[in-house]
């Protein structure tokens, strides 16, 4: 962990020093453009399961209870739910491409993961009849119910710093709308990891047609249980396609101002102590304000 943090360190230094990169004699890199962008992170599908949890958490009475009768596909949602948040800095080191106005792109910075989150939920629900009601109108009677649910959830969260890199095709920006694609890694850090396991119940009374509640009847219960993780580590290699927006092209200081949209299929790989390394899809959406540096 400790050379992890220090080889972090020593490529952030080496990242906000760069200024050329030169390859061979005449082909060159220039730094050229700053951008910040914020967005989001999501993926679905059985990517931890109740064994994991159970490493996760390993004193959870909750998790020791018995799961009979418990499904994924009743009270919330039945697969798994992955979303986080994204905040990216990078600097842009660009150059011409064949003397065309279109260029290749480095791009080299920083991404802040926000919480980023995994639930799961099993519930069990049981229905039992509990009073006849009679119209007084029609004669005709109705059938309440006595409905009661239990839910037990389960949920692993964490944090990320990390470097974000990519390399990319633009085509020319002197246009107002441009595009661009390519390839990118970014690696770092995991942090803030903790798992949050709940058990909960409801119940209320409902006719056979589901017009009938007696909210007075309902009540909830809830418990909750905490555990901290370790840290670890994560590499991401995904696919950057976008489109630039120029605010301008002869009003001075807006010229050099773009707003860009960017998607980010990718894959994850997770390296967490406590479990074996998960490798999960991904797809990001960002927004972001690109700042051109040069004429």
């Amino acid at each position: 962990m400790k050379k992890s943090i220090v080889f972090l360190f020593i490529s952030i230094s080496f990242l906000s020093n760069a200024q050329i990169i030169t390859i061979g004699r005449e082909e060159k890199f220039k730094l050229s453009h700053a951008q910040v962008s914020f967005g989001g992170i999501g993926s679905s599908g059985d990517s931890y399961w109740m064994q994991d949890y159970k490493l996760l958490a390993p004193n959870s009475a909750i998790l020791n209870k018995g799961f009979e009768s418990f499904s994924q596909d009743g009270f919330f949602y039945g697969r798994d739910m992955n979303e986080g948040s994204n905040f990216s800095a990078q600097i842009i080191l660009s150059k011409p491409l064949n003397r065309t106005k279109n260029t290749l792109q480095l791009r080299a910075g920083l991404l802040y993961g926000g919480k980023r989150s995994n639930s799961k939920t099993y519930s069990k629900t049981d229905q039992f009849a509990y009073d006849t009601l009679r119209s007084t109108n029609t004669g005709k009677e109705f059938y309440i119910d006595s409905i009661s649910t239990i839910y037990r959830s389960m949920n692993y969260s964490f944090e990320s710093i990390g470097l974000d890199g990519s390399f990319v095709f633009q085509t020319d920006e002197s246009r107002r709308l441009s595009v661009f694609f390519g390839a990118g890694l970014n690696f770092g850090l995991t942090f803030n990891a903790q798992t949050r396991i709940n058990e909960g119940s409801y119940y209320y009374l409902s006719d056979s047609r589901n017009y009938y509640y007696d909210f007075s009847k309902q009540t909830s219960e809830r418990e909750e249980e905490i555990f901290k993780n370790k840290s670890g580590q994560y590499l991401a290699a995904y696919i950057p396609l976008g489109v630039s927006l120029r605010l301008a092209k002869k009003a001075a200081g807006w010229n050099q101002i773009y707003l860009f949209s960017e998607m980010r299929p990718g894959i994850n790989f997770l390296f967490s102590p406590e479990l074996d390394t998960k490798v999960i899809s991904s797809f990001a959406g960002l927004m972001g304000v690109r700042l051109k540096l040069n004429g």
